[in-house]
């Protein structure tokens, strides 16, 4: 690298940085679970919180929405618990919607686990962090403080976190030079980039207003028991994150980016005031504290994160519907306007004077232009289901949105209506099952991708809409596409009764001038 220029940039895109950031990105198996939480009509607000302590991401989200609501908190430290027990649950709901989530897959490859320092590794070092923090404070911290030991250990490489979103290329030389020579990271970040992650976690934590005491464990955990106490008027919950840093180093527990050995274990527990037995019990439990907080949300640091993805997927696209109610009563009722402004579509290009085929020709171009499809035909049954050899009207969409009539005969041999259209609706492949439908239409689609669906009314098929599957958006709409069909069936079914009125019509004036 060369430094004086890199150094210099490096440092403006970190000020761009801080001053664009609103937040950094959660892991997905967090945002699948509390996605999931909070698509339940009555939210469990005590598992919620529990959840959100294993991210530190989601932490400073919360705790800086807490900030500027000016939550009140009983013991006059911010806890998680109290701010999720607080905050309305809409902006709960904001907060988790809002945050990122990290995009360490590429569908069915987990890319995290192929990175230099991944970041359920970095995630799994925090959560370690944290419970350490926790553990060592149970024996040198008065009991109001032990909670806020807990987050500022969760909080402490927040700073990392977002050098490796913001810069990850470099943020990975940084890290691969720790690696190869065994220098402590944050000194290779002084170096390169005229600061390090635990001043730029400090940064952060002043712009999003967390307390002053996690701002101060940010950003200390790296300083000496002398310089602590020099900068503090209380330095021991900084001591405390300074020592669970290097304790859940110790044991491996996740990575840290820093290849270094922590050597000064003793100049912390000695400056605490820890004795060597307490300090072995809490190397002895702290795996099982880590893995008690990974249950939290059903998560090994080995386990396979795709189902979280779909997970998050199905979750997002519940809420994105209606973010401001997620009751069931609420959702019915989307559900209900949601078909009703379907059904307008439908309906908004049809008048009472239309054929049969004509009101067949613009369901087809709604249909096609609704769902992205390719051609696109409706064939109208009339008599043909009851009369032998009778022509059938077919309406013809082409790719390109011209439009044309036609009329096929089906043959004798095979029924007109398909047997797969008798059942309850859903839309099937055409090859197979009545290839002749697709004669009128042959030169201008791939046979494999012709759906077929009925238009049916009271168990009765009016129509069969057939067209060419681009996307799988149609199929994925069963009750939507079902609403959309059974409109267009009403519709037909009223074209065919004028139709036939007006015929009779002009029988019987026929009849009285003959």
């Amino acid at each position: 690298m060369n430094k004086p220029s890199n150094v210099q940039s490096a440092a403006r895109q970190i000020e761009r940085i801080l001053r664009q950031s609103g937040g950094l990105s959660t892991l997905p198996e967090v945002a699948a679970e509390l996605l999931c939480l909070l698509s339940e009509p009555n939210c469990d607000r005590i598992r919620i919180g529990r959840i959100i302590q294993t991210d530190s991401s989601l932490c400073a989200k919360i705790l800086s929405l807490a900030a500027r609501e000016r939550i009140a908190f009983g013991g006059g430290q911010a806890t998680i618990e109290e701010a999720v027990a607080h905050l309305p649950i809409e902006s709960l709901r904001e907060a988790v919607l809002s945050v990122k989530v990290f995009a360490a897959l590429n569908w069915a490859i987990d890319t995290d686990n192929r990175r230099l320092l991944p970041r359920r590794q970095l995630a799994l070092h925090s959560l370690a962090t944290a419970c350490c923090a926790e553990a060592v404070a149970a024996f040198v911290l008065p009991p109001e403080q032990r909670s806020l030991a807990y987050l500022a250990g969760l909080l402490h490489d927040i700073g990392k976190t977002a050098l490796d979103e913001t810069m990850p290329k470099s943020f990975e030389r940084l890290v691969r030079q720790s690696r190869d020579t065994g220098a402590e990271l944050y000194a290779i970040e002084q170096e390169h980039l005229g600061l390090d992650h635990a001043a730029l976690g400090k940064r952060l934590a002043e712009k999003w207003q967390l307390p002053e005491a996690i701002l101060s464990c940010i950003w200390l955990h790296h300083s000496d028991p002398t310089a602590l106490a020099a900068t503090l008027a209380d330095p021991k919950p900084a001591a405390v994150v300074a020592l669970a840093d290097r304790l859940a180093r110790k044991c491996a527990l996740g990575q840290s980016g820093s290849y270094a050995q922590p050597d000064d274990i003793q100049e912390w527990t000695a400056f605490l005031k820890l004795t060597d037995t307490q300090l072995r019990q809490i190397m002895d439990e702290l795996p099982l504290a880590v893995g008690t907080q990974c249950e939290q949300i059903q998560w090994t640091p080995e386990q396979s994160p795709a189902a979280y993805v779909t997970a998050i997927q199905d979750a997002a696209v519940r809420l994105a519907g209606d973010n401001r109610s997620l009751g069931r009563k609420s959702q019915q009722c989307d559900a209900l306007n949601g078909q009703n402004t379907l059904i307008q579509s439908v309906l908004d290009d049809i008048c009472d004077y239309h054929s049969p085929v004509e009101i067949a020709e613009r369901f087809a171009a709604f249909w096609q232009k609704q769902y992205m499809c390719g051609t696109t035909a409706v064939y109208v049954i009339g008599e043909a289901a009851e009369v032998p050899e009778a022509a059938i009207e077919t309406a013809i969409v082409a790719r390109g949105g011209q439009t044309r009539i036609c009329s096929i005969t089906p043959p004798c041999a095979l029924p007109v209506v398909p047997e797969s259209l008798k059942q309850p609706f859903a839309i099937v492949p055409v090859q197979g099952q009545a290839d002749w439908l697709l004669t009128p239409i042959a030169d201008q689609i791939n046979p494999a991708q012709m759906r077929m669906a009925p238009l049916s009314l009271q168990d009765k098929v009016i129509g069969i809409l057939v067209f060419e599957a681009m996307h799988a958006d149609a199929s994925q709409k069963p009750l939507e596409c079902a609403t959309a069909c059974r409109t267009a069936a009403f519709a037909l079914r009223m074209a065919q009764s004028i139709q036939k009125h007006a015929n009779l019509s002009e029988q019987f004036v026929q009849t009285l001038g003959s």
